[in-house]
């Protein structure tokens, strides 16, 4: 079918994504040139769009590794702008939800570097809010078989105003996963996400 070779490509990058350890600056430069492949191949798929915001935070991760802020923030805002629109055409889009988890939590890491906490809270809250939005009444099939673990961990640095907003911050994340929890009971990212919220939920 004309969307078979796409597929493919797809499923490649997926599995260059997973890829972890000394390996995965190697891998992810690959997969990085494999989503130039899928936007020149059909820029307005969804799969390629996801494929190159995700390039775009792990080069943006990368330049925050090295202390280089501004050019971490101006990647970023790039991220932000194509996001904002695509999700005006598709609000629902998992990926995309997830995308934008990811930047705004990026976004949050580089404000709080700079020693503006109120800012860095605002984004961890909009990231936060995305997460949820993602994963809220509907089983989760995620291209990055950790990414659904990695974004929940930078959580850990989000500040709440008030002690029941994280409660209930996290007893939304808890309900949000027990959908694909029961689709795949084994998935040990959705397990620990699940268990990790509970524990924080009972604090």
């Amino acid at each position: 079918s004309p969307s078979a070779p796409m597929e493919a490509i797809s499923f490649q990058f997926g599995n260059y994504t997973n890829i972890q350890g000394a390996k995965r600056p190697e891998s992810m430069a690959a997969a990085c040139a494999l989503s130039d492949q899928m936007l020149a191949k059909s820029p307005m798929d969804t799969r390629a769009i996801a494929a190159r915001l995700m390039c775009i935070e792990y080069q943006a991760d990368n330049s925050m590794d090295a202390a280089d802020l501004d050019s971490a923030e101006k990647t970023l805002e790039k991220a932000v702008e194509v996001i904002q629109n695509v999700l005006q055409l598709v609000p629902d889009e998992q990926s995309f939800l997830l995308s934008a988890t990811g930047i705004q939590a990026d976004l949050g890491r580089a404000a709080s570097l700079r020693g503006n906490e109120a800012e860095a809270r605002q984004h961890n809250l909009l990231a936060a809010n995305s997460f949820v939005k993602a994963l809220r009444g509907r089983t989760l099939l995620q291209g990055n078989t950790m990414q659904v673990k990695s974004l929940y961990q930078r959580f850990n640095f989000v500040t709440f105003p008030k002690p029941e907003d994280e409660r209930a911050f996290y007893r939304e994340i808890v309900d949000a996963v027990t959908p694909t929890l029961k689709v795949f009971p084994r998935a040990r990212s959705f397990a620990y996400v699940g268990a990790d919220a509970s524990l924080q939920v009972g604090k």
